[in-house]
């Protein structure tokens, strides 16, 4: 068993009821959601300072990946249905699984494909490869 051992740094979004940091890249750019008491939202926090990410009119969000460039995936919620999302430079972009009521982006790699789940008659996993233009 490997045991971790160094320094630990706790996150909290000042103001929040809880944090949940999901991912990090090698800038140590965190993000994550937290809860303010009644949803929850997205955050970057960059060395300390934190942004809420939020989607326009979704009741609730979730920031799950980001990669070497500060593209965010995850996925936001309106009216019990999820779509995922890649947020890079403030700009949101909707991905859905095509067929799939709920889609939930959960992880970006440098090469900007992202992973996550779907429910297309089923759970399954995808993999979205990004167009020549990809974050």
């Amino acid at each position: 068993m490997l045991l971790v051992s160094g320094t630990f740094s706790p996150i909290d979004v000042p103001g929040a009821e809880e944090t949940h940091a999901s991912g990090i890249n090698d800038s140590g750019q965190i993000v994550g959601f937290y809860f303010d008491g009644s949803t929850s939202h997205g955050f970057l926090d960059v060395d300390g300072t934190f942004t809420t990410i939020d989607f326009p009119g979704a009741d609730r969000i979730v920031a799950q990946g980001i990669n070497a460039r500060g593209a965010v995936a995850g996925f936001y919620e309106i009216w019990t249905m999820q779509h995922g999302f890649l947020y890079v430079g403030g700009t949101f972009t909707t991905i859905d699984f095509p067929g799939a009521s709920n889609t939930k982006a959960q992880g970006i790699n440098d090469r900007g494909e992202i992973v996550g789940v779907e429910d297309a008659g089923g759970t399954h996993g995808f993999l979205a490869t990004p167009g020549p233009a990809a974050p």
